[in-house]
């Protein structure tokens, strides 16, 4: 006889996970997106130049989020989690700029709209990058 139980999604590890990485990856993004829309509007840095700086800003807060609160690893291999972190996050930046680029400069979207969608596009790839490959238990 098949066991009857049923599997409840709701409490799957992985999707706890991804619901605080949900909420922490977007509240990194909001501090990104804030000090980008400081620099473009009231610094007047050319709107490429802030998404790197913005982005550089944030990264650390980024990897220490993602690390001890979304993922609460306890892994003691921080200068390979750091590495592992920051080569997704710069394959991350290339494609925010790249979009950033051609949302804007190809397609006149606004440069205040385009980094919101941008965040859009690589929100689940950074999840899975994170959570199959650098902070895995």
């Amino acid at each position: 006889m098949g066991s009857n139980k049923v599997y409840n999604f709701t409490n799957s590890f992985i999707i706890k996970r991804f619901l605080k990485y949900f909420v922490w990856w977007w509240l990194a993004a909001l501090s990104d997106y804030l000090i980008y829309l400081y620099l473009t509007h009231i610094l007047n840095i050319y709107y490429i130049t802030a998404a790197v700086i913005s982005f550089c800003i944030t990264l650390i807060f980024g990897f220490l989020f993602q690390k001890y609160i979304t993922f609460e690893n306890k892994s003691w291999a921080h200068l390979k989690q750091w590495t592992l972190f920051v080569l997704f996050q710069l394959i991350w930046l290339g494609i925010h700029v790249w979009l950033l680029h051609l949302l804007v400069d190809k397609f006149h979207i606004s440069e205040i709209i385009a980094p919101i969608f941008t965040k859009w596009v690589v929100f689940i790839w950074n999840f899975l990058m994170n959570h199959y490959f650098n902070f895995k238990e």
